[in-house]
């Protein structure tokens, strides 16, 4: 709320147009997933943070007036020095590759003529399975009708249902842990099945029941793909193969997820997948360099922040674009007037000392 407050006053205060002007050739790049129709649904929505497509039509139609979104291959040729800095530049992405991007986000992008890149994960268009955080989020909110004290490996975990926020923040603490319990994600996917399973008892309520037809969390198919592929406006770029974070795996491992997951798409869509996206923001010096080595041109984290000219190309940061953000808290943040704010905040402090 205060961060909002400020924004609004940085905002129409003018203050961002000077921060706007200082950082005017960093590139923005905003990592999306999901984008919904809430009146076009299964009967839930999920508790992450989705974009409905009016959302994300208010948001684009904000954001051309303030910068010109390029492709990530533009941001690429002016991030390695290849093609002269630009000024005002934007870049979009989405990850793990849910079948709504196709339906609902490539139409509001196809209006404003803003190109994107789609990050799909193989395994899940292959198998046509849910992710399990999606699964975990359908059970939590279709088997609970009060909170309760969930017990994953030992450890409790309140599931406070008084209040769709607290709900949301119970949940998101309750995948952050369990992430943070593993570092080999194929133990974690087992483990996890049968959590989730405990959960579905509770009520027999499933995603898998509904998910072919689900418009939230269906991913999408290999001709959905080459689908959205084929609009000169989309790139297609990899997620791995199976959305397992990296940055913990042996060498052969990594290059396991690199290469089939480069060549799969490649063979599908019929041309060179140039970009990577690292599952969950997974990944160090290692991996990066075997990005590199697998052909890939660019490699994209959860890391918050900007890009500028002579960046490491395999280590861009991105900026995330939630549902609920204000319009001008949305533009402080892609600025790096908030940035500013806090810096000049944390001199004025040292000062006063």
């Amino acid at each position: 709320m205060l961060r909002s407050v400020i924004s609004t006053v940085l905002y129409w205060s003018g203050f961002f147009y000077i921060s706007h002007w200082l950082n005017r050739y960093e590139i923005p790049i905003l990592a999306l997933h999901g984008v919904i129709d809430t009146e076009d649904n299964t009967g839930w929505l999920p508790l992450r943070s989705f974009l409905s497509k009016e959302q994300l039509d208010k948001h684009i139609t904000f954001l051309t007036k303030y910068y010109n979104f390029i492709s990530l291959d533009e941001a690429h040729d002016i991030i390695s020095g290849r093609v002269p800095k630009r000024k005002y530049c934007m870049v979009i992405t989405f990850d793990d590759g849910y079948l709504n991007n196709l339906n609902y986000a490539a139409p509001v992008l196809a209006k404003h003529d803003v190109p994107a890149t789609f990050f799909p994960t193989i395994v899940y268009q292959n198998q046509q399975q849910p992710f399990w955080f999606d699964r975990l989020d359908y059970a939590v909110q279709h088997n609970i009708d009060e909170s309760t004290t969930l017990v994953f490996d030992g450890d409790q975990f309140e599931i406070d249902t008084t209040d769709k926020q607290v709900f949301k923040e119970s949940l998101v603490k309750l995948v952050g842990a369990i992430l943070g319990k593993y570092t080999n994600d194929l133990d974690l996917t087992r483990d996890v099945e049968v959590f989730i399973k405990g959960i579905e008892e509770r009520k027999g309520r499933s995603l898998l029941d509904i998910y072919q037809n689900d418009k939230c969390c269906l991913a999408m198919s290999a001709s959905d793909i080459n689908s959205l592929a084929a609009d000169p406006l989309f790139t297609i770029g990899s997620h791995t193969y199976d959305h397992i974070r990296i940055g913990p795996l042996d060498d052969n491992e990594v290059l396991e997820q690199l290469q089939s997951s480069k060549q799969m798409l490649e063979e599908l869509i019929g041309r060179s997948v140039n970009h990577f996206c690292y599952p969950c923001g997974s990944y160090n010096e290692r991996t990066m360099q075997l990005v590199q080595e697998c052909g890939f041109s660019t490699g994209m984290t959860s890391d918050d922040g900007t890009n500028v000219p002579g960046d490491n190309l395999f280590s861009l940061r991105r900026r995330s674009l939630s549902k609920d953000i204000p319009l001008a808290e949305l533009l402080c943040i892609t600025t790096g007037t908030l940035d500013i704010y806090e810096k000049l905040k944390k001199m004025i402090r040292q000062l006063g000392r």
